[in-house]
């Protein structure tokens, strides 16, 4: 409910607080943030992982379809293999969790597939953003999302 879902769904908005017994806003509150690159202080009330956590380089993966039951409880490494195009935000992107990967520790698959971290310290780093999957990670459009394919 901290998304804009509570403005597209006021009955889901309506449920929420007859259940947790206030409103979404006091519940959720705002959050203040420095944006990256302008350096001004943003007061807002939803999307607090898009405007805290992608620009320190954390990343997320929404509406992930397909067979996920199948690898719950099991150790595996996931793969995210986003469109390439500049200036985007988020993408669609096929997402794959590979199985056979032996008792490999973080920093093995990292040193493995060249992907260690660059970033000196949360603040130094950039704009990173989430990599989308099936259509709508991280975007803000109102776009939809289009139909949904298992991934097979």
């Amino acid at each position: 409910m901290n998304t804009t879902i509570r403005y597209m769904r006021p009955d889901l908005a309506q449920r929420f607080e007859e259940t947790m017994g206030r409103s979404v806003r006091d519940f959720f509150g705002e959050y203040e943030y420095r944006h990256h690159k302008s350096g001004r202080l943003v007061k807002e009330e939803i999307f607090p992982m898009h405007y805290l956590a992608f620009p320190e380089g954390c990343i997320h993966a929404e509406n992930v379809g397909g067979d996920i039951e199948k690898v719950l409880n099991t150790r595996c490494i996931i793969g995210a293999f986003p469109w390439k195009f500049e200036g985007g935000e988020a993408c669609p992107c096929r997402i794959i969790a590979f199985l056979d990967v032996g008792p490999l520790s973080v920093e093995e698959v990292q040193e493995a597939v060249g992907t260690k971290s660059k970033l000196k310290s949360p603040a130094s780093a950039g704009g990173a953003r989430g990599a989308g999957s099936g259509g709508r990670a991280g975007r803000r459009s109102s776009a939809p999302a289009g139909p949904r394919r298992s991934a097979r």
